[in-house]
């Protein structure tokens, strides 16, 4: 029976052979999540192929992350000020795209503004402006926590969301976080919480934000995850 690391390594090259010579990733992908190719006793043969369904089993990168310690109060706060910044610029970007729509409009003859009233007083009325703003927000940070776990400032301080088993947000945890973080109030849970240092929203989605090493800081594996 060949060792695990052997196993490992026939597994990689398998997969560089389809992604290189071929370009199918969906191939690798399906031999990764259904199949395993088993080496047999008696002189190196291959034993007939086993199926197992190893969707769940978590990959080395998994069980890395899911090792580093809970961030704390300051790291948190400090990649807040980051992402802060970040959001206010998108703010800002977001509502000139507005304005712009709503001059073309205007000039097109689709939209015809009040008298009186200019375009910047036209898209504020109503709360569809601050629906915009916060949807855009919304979208924004959570395709970062899905996507990789990182924001920016989270990113410039070495912190990831991710689940307590070191893999991905799912769709649903997601929403719950961006529901429960309260523009990051819920951060404030962590300086009572000092066994755990999770925040509100962390208990809410069942997920955990942790400190990485300069070395895990990286983003080319974390498709492993």
């Amino acid at each position: 029976m060949v060792d695990g690391g052997d196993y490992t390594r026939d597994i990689f090259l398998i997969k560089q052979i389809l992604q290189n010579f071929f370009g199918f990733k969906f191939v690798w992908s399906f031999l990764n999540r259904t199949i395993l190719l088993r080496v047999g006793p008696g002189h190196g043969k291959l034993s007939p192929l086993q199926v197992v369904m190893d969707k769940n089993m978590p990959s080395e990168a998994q069980k890395l992350h899911a090792s580093f310690p809970s961030a704390n109060f300051l790291r948190r706060f400090a990649a807040w000020i980051y992402d802060f910044l970040v959001a206010c610029a998108m703010v800002m970007l977001a509502t000139a795209l507005a304005l712009g729509a709503s001059a073309i409009a205007t000039s097109l003859g689709w939209l015809t503004l009040p008298e009186g009233m200019d375009h910047a007083e036209f898209i504020d009325q109503g709360p569809w402006l601050t629906i915009f703003l916060l949807t855009v927000l919304a979208v924004f940070f959570g395709y970062f926590w899905k996507t990789s776990g990182q924001t920016v400032g989270m990113r410039a301080w070495r912190l990831k969301l991710q689940q307590r088993d070191g893999s991905r947000l799912t769709y649903k945890q997601v929403i719950i976080r961006l529901l429960t973080c309260m523009l990051g109030v819920g951060n404030i849970w962590v300086l009572v919480d000092l066994k755990h240092r999770r925040a509100w929203q962390d208990y809410a989605a069942k997920t955990e934000l942790v400190t990485l090493s300069k070395e895990a800081n990286q983003l080319f594996y974390w498709k492993e995850l």
